[in-house]
């Protein structure tokens, strides 16, 4: 699965603080648009958020905890590990600069 609900997921998280998380609920926000019905689009985002969850292009919490899985109420980070790769979507997570060391 690729498509707008990836990267509304992808593009929140790319503008936030590394280690940010997001609600699924702002990438239906996003998709519906100024005064749409961002209810009738969490669907398409559960299933995107289970693809990326799969793709371990995020990770998923609830007050602090890890989920394994999307169930109940969640917060939606990148993976630390793909915080510079493309998750699969046309978008990439910046992350973190690294000063140079001198030897």
């Amino acid at each position: 699965m690729t498509g707008p609900e990836i990267d509304a997921i992808l593009t929140l998280l790319a503008e936030r603080a590394g280690g940010a998380t997001i609600c699924p609920s702002e990438a239906a926000r996003r998709l519906a648009g100024p005064g749409g019905d961002w209810r009738a689009a969490m669907p398409q985002v559960h299933a995107a958020v289970d693809t990326l969850l799969a793709r371990r292009a995020i990770i998923l919490s609830w007050k602090g905890r890890a989920l394994p899985q999307r169930r109940g109420p969640y917060r939606i980070a990148a993976a630390p590990d793909n915080a510079h790769t493309d998750a699969g979507a046309g978008a990439q997570t910046p992350g973190p600069s690294r000063p140079a060391t001198l030897s």
